[in-house]
């Protein structure tokens, strides 16, 4: 009688546990800032409540989805869907860009919403007859960037695409989130160098 009894509690502990798990979505696959979010995009994941750090900072199964969800951040595959990462991305100050960078210089592992980091490895500036020359960076002043500088730091990878056209060029096509601030002087090394070449770095 007592081991019966004794299941009995244990029994009922277990559906008591079972109701203090809550279901909020997690996205199925990586996504980048700028993503559309769809049904498909999302699993429903149970969490306990117990357990739960901020579960309100979720967005739970039983709410209902507005139609042009977007993404302000990356998001990893299985991770929980967060309400500061929906929005609108240009509120949040990025910019789309899109960049080719040889395969060999982009890890096989980056993909969309992956974070990275991004280095010119040539910083010479072009003469009117074609030869590169340093730049103030290269002689170690400032102004210029020198060969190896990271350029961008901690962006999104919105998009990653081997292109016909780039499969072609042993080069891969990426598209990055990057703080609107920035782009303009990222663009303006790109312009000031004869033959820029790009690495990309994905942090861990």
């Amino acid at each position: 009688m007592l081991l019966v009894a004794a299941c009995g509690v244990l029994g009922a502990r277990v559906l008591d546990a079972a109701d203090d798990t809550v279901e909020v979505w997690a996205v199925a696959a990586d996504l980048g800032a700028g993503d559309e979010v769809g049904a498909d995009d999302l699993v429903a994941t149970p969490v306990l409540l117990g357990r739960a750090d901020g579960l309100d900072h979720y967005v739970e199964v039983t709410e209902e989805l507005p139609a042009d969800l977007t993404l302000t951040r990356g998001l990893g595959a299985g991770e929980l869907l967060p309400r500061s990462a929906l929005g609108d991305p240009t509120q949040a100050g990025t910019v789309q860009i899109a960049v080719a960078v040889d395969d060999v210089r982009v890890p096989s592992s980056v993909g969309a919403g992956s974070v990275v980091d991004v280095y010119l490895l040539s910083g010479g500036a072009a003469t009117d007859d074609g030869t590169e020359v340093a730049t103030s960076g290269d002689e170690g002043g400032g102004g210029g960037s020198r060969r190896g500088d990271r350029v961008l730091e901690d962006v999104t990878v919105v998009a990653s695409s081997a292109e016909q056209d780039f499969a072609t060029l042993g080069q891969r096509k990426l598209e990055l989130a990057v703080p609107a601030a920035e782009a303009p002087s990222f663009f303006a090394l790109l312009a000031g160098s004869s033959e820029p070449v790009l690495s990309v770095a994905r942090q861990s």
